[in-house]
């Protein structure tokens, strides 16, 4: 029978042979296995390129499975193994090849195979440039030679190393063998799913209820229907088969009295009602694994990537909640009880876990004290992340529930001493810069949250969380509201390039709405800027002809919309008059433009 093959679309070589059968071999299992790939050898990396013959494979291991024998081979370049470049190989009771898997490479040029650095002198240079402490990581497996795959090809060492801080945990890495670079650096935890029982975000908001309150802590104070109960990713496996709070990006740890500590599960099923402290346990663990997980989605892959340490019930049994910033950019976050338990709402879990954010991406940036005579704008800038970060992220359920979204911390507000309020904090204010600066951090932050939620909503929530996590990176030490402005307009344009004009530097595709929410906030006087040289050019092809009017027309005639410049204010680049909507005036504009040779009446890219 044919072969049917499943080609890998980034290699060109085949990625799986299934369906037929190659018979008549002689020999062990392996033997045959071997056999068969080098007399196939052009769809198992062998091209015709200087390293073709050097290409070969050597058996890795072999296992007895129902239907024969399964041979692993790894790919080979002059002797030297091909990372991670292997062909699976199911050879049957009768020495016929019934099936294959290949993660097989073309190498079309060989690294210098000479390592200049020995095992231990390139362990040593990745830990520094991994920020590992050499004290604390020892050999699991001796390293060894490796061809690294890609376009330039690297020679690598690889090694499985135990790495100790809060615990031990394995590693794989391929540190290179000339320049120390790490190459690649892998957990190797396998990691367990457990289910627990949350608010997500809160009942106020799941229940679009501004009425509840706490009657202290009573689970009858809150519906059985504000639940939910999900997946809790990501935990260690469990140890002598009980599951802990305790997973690739947050662990649970009593640090402070209260004295309480984290619930364990010998099945996996983690199901409280507020009451428990264990809730909370599992709302912080639930919360922040998501938010991780989210950022990670957005394309950072070293934004707080790390264990979080948090006490979910801490600070004596205040009514406050904080992220401890020691050491820089790696500190702990403890949550506070009284009134509602602040790790009963997602907000006040996701405004904490957004002080680690930042610090982790600025250590200390973002605790310092930029003070240009109105308050500190540097942690109102944090507070006002905070905020924003909690909105954000719980914008879906809000309106999923009909629930005002710029509300934050809407249940814990509900347990003040004094009195419940509606919400915690607003990003919607009005507040403008300085006018409305009261010399309060959190009450200064609504200028700055304000500010990033008119941009949310412009440019969406996906589009708007990669902006401002990437302006964390872009300013220096204590930087004020300015800087911050500054620094959205930078990440925008890295992000997001986009031509402002000839002779110009490249903007980022939304920095008109964020000179927009910078200017109506008082933060920054910035103007509008446009790319298009002409708005009667919907068609984008640098000209304007009986193309455009054809569009235009079809425009004002039958309401189909034109293409448009995400620069232009306007809404439309038809808008031969400027007056913010295409009628029959712009036609007669575009036709006396377009077939007499007029000229339009006006450029919007004009200030």
């Amino acid at each position: 029978r044919p072969w049917r093959i499943r080609w890998h679309d980034r290699t060109g070589l085949p990625r799986t042979l299934a369906g037929g059968m190659a018979a008549g071999y002689q020999g062990t299992p392996d033997a045959v296995a071997l056999t068969f790939v080098r007399d196939h050898s052009e769809l198992f990396g062998a091209a015709k390129g200087q390293t073709s013959q050097l290409i070969d494979f050597a058996t890795a291991h072999q296992k007895r499975v129902p239907g024969g024998t399964l041979v692993t081979l790894e790919e080979t370049v002059a002797g030297l193994p091909i990372l991670d470049a292997r062909v699976g190989v199911l050879v049957a009771g009768d020495n016929a090849v019934a099936h294959v898997a290949s993660a097989a490479v073309a190498i079309d040029a060989l690294p210098q195979t000479k390592p200049s650095l020995t095992g231990s002198d390139a362990l040593a240079a990745g830990l520094v440039a991994l920020g590992w402490d050499a004290q604390t990581t020892q050999y699991d497996q001796p390293p060894r030679l490796v061809i690294f795959p890609g376009a330039a090809p690297h020679l690598g060492y690889e090694m499985y190393v135990s790495v100790t801080r809060d615990h031990t945990e394995p590693w794989r890495l391929v540190i290179d063998a000339h320049t120390g670079e790490v190459l690649l650096s892998q957990r190797m935890v396998a990691e367990a799913t457990a289910t627990g029982k949350v608010f997500d975000p809160n009942p106020v908001t799941t229940l679009a209820n501004p009425t509840l309150l706490d009657h202290s802590d009573s689970n009858t104070a809150v519906p059985t229907s504000a639940y939910r109960v999900v997946t809790l990713p990501h935990l260690d496996e469990p140890v002598g088969g009980v599951f802990q709070l305790s997973g690739s990006y947050v662990r649970l740890q009593n640090i402070d009295i209260p004295t309480n500590v984290p619930p364990t599960s010998t099945t996996g099923v983690f199901s409280y009602l507020r009451w428990d402290n264990a809730f909370e346990e599992v709302m912080v663990y639930y919360t922040i694994d998501k938010c991780q997980s989210y950022i990670q989605s957005l394309g950072y892959d070293d934004v707080n990537n790390r264990v979080q340490v948090v006490d979910a019930h801490g600070l004596f049994n205040l009514d406050v909640s904080a992220y401890m910033a020691a050491p820089g950019g790696t500190g702990v976050i403890q949550y506070g009880d009284g009134g509602v338990d602040d790790a009963e709402d997602a907000d006040i879990i996701l405004h904490e876990y957004g002080h680690a954010i930042q610090d982790n991406t600025a250590p200390g940036v973002y605790l310092g004290n930029a003070n240009n005579g109105y308050g500190n704008e540097t942690r109102a800038m944090g507070e006002g992340f905070g905020d924003y970060w909690a909105a954000s992220s719980g914008y879906d359920s809000s309106v999923a529930h009909g629930f005002p979204p710029e509300f934050v911390g809407e249940w814990d507000a509900r347990g003040y001493a004094d009195g419940p309020a509606p919400y915690l904090r607003v990003v919607n204010s009005a507040k403008i810069y300085p006018r409305d600066m009261v010399n309060s951090i959190h009450d200064d932050g609504e200028i700055w949250s304000s500010a990033l939620w008119e941009v949310f909503g412009a440019a969406g929530r996906e589009a708007a969380d990669r902006i401002v996590l990437l302006s964390h990176f872009l300013v220096g030490t204590n930087p004020d509201f300015a800087d911050g402005g500054y620094a959205l307009f930078d990440a925008d344009a890295l992000l997001y390039p986009t031509d402002a004009g000839a002779g110009a530097p490249l903007v980022g595709e939304h920095y008109n709405v964020i000179c927009q929410a910078l200017n109506r906030r008082g933060i920054l006087s910035c103007s509008s800027v446009c790319a298009c040289p002409n708005q009667g050019n919907p068609v984008d092809d640098g000209q304007i002809d009986a193309i455009d009017l054809i569009y235009i027309i079809d425009e004002v005639m039958y309401g189909a919309p034109s293409l448009s410049d995400p620069l232009c204010p306007l809404p439309s680049r038809g808008d031969y008059n400027c007056d913010s909507y295409i009628n029959a005036i712009d036609i007669t504009l575009t036709v006396d433009y377009v077939i007499l040779g007029g000229v339009p009446a006006c450029d919007p890219c004009a200030p």
